[in-house]
């Protein structure tokens, strides 16, 4: 990481702030001084890498799939670089895999997370396990109590995250 800036947003979907953080991004890489083949951007959500859709976002209630360039047009627009998009903790997996090198490549790898959420990504001899639906690692969403409910995954179940104090964390 050669430079870390934090930028806060009352709303990352609208359009207005959206074109703000692309322009940002563009000067940051127009500053570089060496070609930037693209842009990673770690979403803290459950992410189709193959298709980039948002699979579940539970921030934005985003329960089907839905295109991140439909989310971030705007965004994507103030921007003029490839784009790779992948969950935040996958793509920290991803990166741990890559540092480490060849020795680690046919071996697992579980990389935790605990930030505004808990999540893991998942290396089984070395390829990301990213499950059936795209949630694999999605430790946050996993129930913390049995109940009786004909959906398991309905909003009322509590699940981890509702119980850490994301707070005492910072």
């Amino acid at each position: 990481v050669l430079q870390h800036e934090s930028l806060r947003f009352s709303d990352f979907t609208g359009a207005e702030e959206q074109r703000r953080l692309g322009m940002y991004v563009s000067d940051l890489i127009r500053a570089a001084g060496s070609p930037v083949l693209g842009v990673g951007i770690g979403f803290p959500s459950n992410i189709n890498p193959a298709t980039r859709e948002i699979v579940s976002f539970d921030t934005l209630d985003i329960n089907r799939p839905v295109s991140f360039e439909e989310l971030f047009a705007a965004f994507l627009r103030a921007i003029d670089t490839a784009v790779l998009v992948e969950n935040d903790v996958n793509l920290a997996c991803k990166g741990e895999m890559f540092r480490r090198g060849g020795g680690l490549r046919d071996q697992n790898l579980c990389y935790f997370a605990l930030g505004t959420g808990v999540g893991a990504g998942i290396s089984l001899g070395g390829q990301l396990w990213l499950g059936g639906q795209y949630k694999a690692g999605a430790i946050g969403n996993t129930l913390v109590r049995p109940v009786d409910l004909p959906n398991p995954l309905a909003r009322q179940a509590k699940t981890i995250e509702h119980y850490i104090n994301i707070a005492a964390t910072n």
